[in-house]
Parts: C-alpha cells; sequence; structure tokens
C-alpha cells in the first residue's frame, strides 16, 4: 500500500478478516478505492467460496512499524514497513 493519506488520515489501512465469514471474490475484481492491495485467499465450504480467515501483527519499534498480513493457517501472506 502506498503512504499516501486518505481523507487526511497517514498511512491509512483496514485490517482484520479473522471474525466473519465474507463470501470470496474474484481475484480478477477491481479492488475499491482508496484499496491497494487485498488479500485473496479462499476456501470452499457448502458449496460456496469464502474468504480465508486472517490477522495482521504490528511491531512497534520507535516511530517504526512492521506491518505482518498472516492467513489462517499463520504464513505470512505481505509485510509492510511505515514508515
Amino acid at each position: 500500500m502506498g503512504s499516501e493519506d486518505v481523507h487526511e488520515v497517514p498511512f491509512p489501512r483496514c485490517m482484520g478478516h479473522g471474525g466473519i465469514p465474507v463470501q470470496a471474490s474474484a481475484e480478477s475484481a477491481e479492488i475499491p478505492p482508496p484499496g491497494l492491495w487485498q488479500e485473496f485467499g479462499s476456501f470452499e465450504e457448502n458449496d460456496t467460496r469464502w474468504n480465508n480467515f486472517g490477522f495482521t501483527v504490528l511491531d512497534l519499534k520507535g516511530a517504526q512499524i512492521t506491518v505482518r498480513h498472516r492467513n489462517d493457517q499463520g504464513t505470512q501472506t505481505r509485510v509492510e514497513q511505515i514508515p
């Protein structure tokens, strides 16, 4: 993701997909703005495709934040450094 402000919020992020099942969208689907990245892992259950669950780990060190996105199996899927 970029570091540009969105609605005057520096380094905006929407994280978390670990508690509520959401039907999966096609990997070719356009990500709505201001989004720049989306996790697309999925599984099938009861004839429906669902997004994988996941979580984000924030490592804070001074003014720097390391953001590690993981799927529900614990596999790291993306890393970001802020700022």
